[in-house]
């Protein structure tokens, strides 16, 4: 009904071993090129002067080496790679992070983006992002902005990162509208498209 209190992210992340004093920003998904984890690594770096904020990237692919280089090359400390877990233990991750991001070059629908307002996380994401597009709406529930526009990912993140209420409200707004997305709601829609077209 709500999102989950700090106190109850501690304990989270205690049980899947991440520092309780932390705060985690999220990546979930495949380490691809089309994925824009190369960016987001980059916009990350403009704003890892704040303490004790991490970056969690969960997931494997081909790319995962060449973001690993990325992250020593800009002498990241605060970047973790995760790979690849169940969705029981995806779902502790969203549940012991404080927001989320996709910075994806290119996504059909990017399911993560739902997944991450059900779990009342701040959404940071793409115009290439069809979720994102319908999804969220500045200001609102986080933030839209072009895939290979770097600056404006980091200003994003730091705004986030400083401001505990706005992350906080933005949860809120999020849960509230997911509420609507479920797997029944969908398929009339889609049964209401057919049919109008019939």
């Amino acid at each position: 009904p709500a999102p989950i209190s700090n106190k109850e992210k501690k304990s989270i992340r205690k049980h899947i071993g991440l520092a309780e004093k932390n705060r985690y920003v999220l990546y979930a998904g495949q380490l691809v090129t089309r994925k824009g984890v190369d960016l987001l690594i980059k916009a990350w770096s403009q704003c890892n002067s704040l303490d004790n904020w991490r970056l969690l990237i969960v997931g494997d692919g081909v790319e995962k080496e060449n973001l690993q280089k990325i992250k020593s090359q800009l002498n990241l400390d605060t970047v973790d790679f995760i790979p690849n877990v169940s969705k029981e233990k995806l779902l502790s991750y969203y549940k012991a992070s404080d927001l989320f991001v996709l910075n994806t070059r290119e996504d059909i629908w990017g399911l993560v983006v739902n997944e991450a307002m059900a779990n009342g996380l701040p959404v940071l994401t793409t115009f290439q992002c069809v979720a994102g597009e319908e999804l969220i709406e500045n200001d609102v529930n986080g933030y839209l902005y072009d895939c290979d526009d770097v600056d404006s990912c980091a200003r994003y993140l730091s705004k986030l990162m400083n401001e505990e209420k706005l992350r906080q409200q933005m949860g809120v707004n999020n849960m509230n509208k997911i509420k609507s997305f479920t797997i029944e709601s969908e398929a009339k829609r889609i049964r209401d498209i057919i049919d109008s077209i019939v």
